[in-house]
């Protein structure tokens, strides 16, 4: 019988240290890749501030999409659209439909917007002046008024803070997506 060159054994050895020493690298480098949500669309604050709604207004009991405005000023209704066809996206996990809901903040003396047939659809009449103060926390400048093309859509989370901006320009299923991430980031 003939014994193996030296060498061969050797270099066999090498191979399957370094091969083990790929996979527990690669394994390794997954594990610590970076956050989770980089590369989204939505705009998310790096501290979110804590949002202090009007009287009669709830934020705290689940996650929301938040639009304040007057439904009858210009541009709130392609905006509300938007905002039902970014939530019908995540419905599609009935765990998502069931935590996340679209919220309208109107002026109380705005003509009221028939939308109550949308699921998670929830309308907030306040006064006006309330409406302009949540308008302003979330960014509206003080000489603005209540129209939705004012107010950025923004997402909310269970404890009443403001996460993200909701950038409007993009499409429904890409936003949902983002949302999608965030929401299984912060409540698994």
């Amino acid at each position: 019988m003939r014994r193996a060159p030296r060498g061969t054994t050797r270099n066999v050895s090498l191979a399957i240290a370094g091969a083990l020493l790929f996979v527990v690298g690669y394994f390794a480098g997954s594990r610590y890749a970076g956050s989770p949500l980089q590369g989204l669309s939505l705009v998310l604050l790096p501290e979110p501030p804590t949002l202090s709604p009007p009287t009669g207004v709830t934020l705290t009991d689940r996650w929301r999409l938040l639009l304040v405005g007057d439904p009858d000023a210009a541009g709130c209704r392609s905006r509300l659209t938007w905002l039902v066809q970014v939530r019908n996206r995540l419905a599609h996990r009935t765990d998502l439909g069931e935590r996340i809901g679209i919220l309208l903040v109107v002026p109380e003396d705005a003509l009221p917007y028939p939308m109550a047939e949308v699921p998670g659809w929830e309308t907030a009449p306040v006064a006006r002046a309330a409406a302009l103060d949540l308008a302003r926390q979330l960014g509206v400048p003080p000489a603005g008024a209540l129209a939705c093309i004012d107010s950025p859509p923004v997402l909310i989370d269970p404890q009443a803070r403001l996460l993200a901006l909701l950038p409007v320009d993009l499409a429904p299923a890409t936003v949902a997506q983002d949302i999608e991430q965030v929401l299984g980031h912060f409540d698994p």
